[in-house]
C-alpha cells in the first residue's frame, strides 16, 4: 500500500499545502492540478488546512533533501518519495541523508 501526500482521497486543501511546500510550484499550477477554479481557491484551502493543523503560513519552501527527509519521517516509503519526484528511490534517500548530516538531524529519521 502506497502512502503519499498526493493521495486522491485526502482533502484538496491538504494536498495543496504539501504540494506547495514539497514541489515549490506556483499556486496557479496547484490550482490547475487539483481542479480549483482559481488560484485563490487553492491558496485559501491550503491556508485553512495550515490553520487547522497549526502549520506555518505562508508555506515554507524546503530544499529537496529536507522534503525527502520530512516525507519519510511522516510515513512515506523511499519508493513512494522517488515515484512522486520521478527519481530513483536511492537518490531521494541519499539527498535526505546528506541534508540530515548538514543539519545534524537523526539518521535514519524513523
Amino acid at each position: 500500500v502506497r502512502k503519499s501526500w498526493m493521495d486522491e482521497h485526502k482533502p484538496k486543501g491538504e494536498r495543496a499545502y504539501w504540494m506547495r511546500q514539497r514541489t515549490r510550484v506556483r499556486w496557479m499550477t496547484i490550482a490547475k492540478r487539483l481542479g480549483y477554479t482559481s488560484i485563490e481557491g487553492a491558496r485559501s484551502a491550503a491556508l485553512r488546512y495550515a490553520q487547522r493543523n497549526r502549520l506555518p503560513w505562508p508555506v515554507m519552501l524546503l530544499s529537496r533533501g529536507e522534503i525527502f527527509y520530512s516525507a519519510y519521517s511522516q510515513g512515506e516509503s523511499w519508493y513512494a518519495i522517488g515515484d512522486d519526484f520521478g527519481i530513483p528511490y536511492d537518490r531521494a534517500q541519499n539527498a535526505a541523508r546528506e541534508w540530515s548530516k548538514i543539519h545534524k538531524k537523526r539518521w535514519p529519521p524513523r
